[in-house]
């Protein structure tokens, strides 16, 4: 007998011990691979199911018995596409079908050698093609989870997208609205949340997921997505402050970045929306940063109504502004200067390295050009809101544009909260 003959008579054998092989495949996989198991994602019929399906398949393919019109590759694809559905990790479907293997190569093996030294040699000749077959069939397997687990990717993003829109128009508070967005998001719907926008969303492709794990060790489940002018997430607070979440965003990126207030509901998610961007408006421009909405509410009443802002500007700084450039940098670092130190000209005069005096003939200066003293509150009060304003809020030189940058951002510190 040639050994394409004893090598037909083996798979005939195999063919028709398919239905035990499953059996004994289910139990091989139930007791090597812990992920059937731990997860509870596949029922046993379904497992016993491709456990035949592709034995059966791999039997086929080696004998040479595919039915007409039969695809040998539906199995496994099939395969493939069930477990990314039941989200059961690739790494374990793969380790599945390399225990498949092996069963159907050692009883093969087993077969051959109660047949003789022919069925063995025959065997081990086919070695190679055994593992091929196998192999290819892996491949379809991993190839159809991973299409189907980028499908379920674009789905799952559009129901995040989705859900994010209802709330941030509004409607957290229609029936039974954020108990579906706590699903869909995997979120609680009550116990604190804080909203966080990007300014940089493209940026955000390497952001996110490097964020949400950080912030998921912290107990804190977030949502997020990508719109082309903004990234914005919506963070469970977990019982902590939204000090907490400000700090980790602080630690982990130094994008342009704005935290609202804590709200309590995801049903309030749109007017924490509203306060992030607001937030995020607070820092000045071409400084990067996190900035929370409860460190810069000054300045979020500025950007709030930047009309009245700009006009904040002209009115208490014009004749400031209209200085030439050295001069109107020099009155501006004074300015800023002379209110960090709580108006102290003494202290003013050490923070910018100049003599008491000098401080005080440049105040005089200011005063002439604002018309009103300096030291009152009422003055206090509207040059640190003008420069806030001038800070935050688009800026023209009259007579010359600065690109839409305040003068002497290079003499400021950093407004990163």
């Amino acid at each position: 007998m040639g050994r394409h003959d004893v090598l037909g008579e083996l798979y005939t054998i195999l063919l028709a011990r398919v239905e035990t092989l499953a059996d004994r495949l289910v139990a091989a996989i139930h007791e090597q691979e812990g992920g059937y198991r731990t997860t509870g994602s596949v029922p046993v019929a379904d497992l016993r199911r491709s456990c035949h399906d592709n034995i059966l398949t791999v039997v086929q393919q080696l004998a040479g018995a595919v039915p007409a019109g039969v695809d040998p590759l539906d199995a496994p694809r099939a395969t493939g596409r069930r477990r990314a559905e039941q989200r059961l990790p690739l790494d374990t479907v793969l380790h599945s079908f390399r225990i498949g293997g092996r069963l159907i190569w050692d009883e093969l093996a087993d077969e051959a050698r109660r047949a003789g030294p022919e069925a063995t040699d025959a065997v081990l000749d086919r070695a190679t093609s055994v593992w091929e077959v196998v192999d290819r069939v892996s491949s379809e397997v991993a190839g159809a989870y991973r299409t189907t687990e980028q499908e379920m990717a674009r789905a799952d993003a559009a129901r995040t997208r989705a859900v994010l829109e209802s709330l941030l128009s509004g409607r957290g508070w229609e029936p039974g609205m954020a108990a579906e967005a706590g699903r869909t998001l995997g979120l609680p719907t009550n116990g604190g949340f804080g909203v966080v926008v990007a300014a940089a969303p493209d940026s955000g492709g390497a952001l996110l997921p490097g964020l949400e794990a950080v912030l998921g060790s912290r107990g804190m489940l977030s949502a997020w997505h990508r719109w082309p002018d903004q990234l914005v997430g919506v963070v469970s607070l977990a019982g902590q402050g939204i000090d907490v979440l400000a700090d980790v965003l602080r630690q982990f990126s130094d994008e342009r970045l704005g935290v609202s207030a804590a709200v309590d509901a995801l049903a309030d998610v749109q007017q924490g929306h509203l306060q992030a961007g607001t937030a995020l408006a607070t820092l000045p421009l071409g400084c990067t940063g996190t900035a929370l909405l409860e460190d810069a509410l000054p300045a979020a009443l500025v950007v709030a109504q930047p009309d009245l802002g700009q006009r904040l500007v002209r009115v208490v700084l014009g004749e400031v502004l209209a200085l030439p450039e050295a001069e109107r940098d020099l009155m501006l670092e004074t300015i800023r200067a002379w209110l960090a130190a709580d108006g102290s000209p003494s202290a003013t005069a050490a923070m910018l390295y100049c003599h008491r005096n000098t401080v005080l003939n440049r105040l005089r200066r200011v005063e002439s050009l604002i018309g009103r003293a300096a030291e009152t509150t009422a003055t206090r009060v509207e040059l640190s809101l003008a420069l806030t304003a001038l800070d935050v809020l688009p800026w023209e030189r009259p007579g010359r544009s600065t690109n839409g940058h305040a003068p002497s951002s290079a003499t400021r510190s950093s407004a990163a909260r």
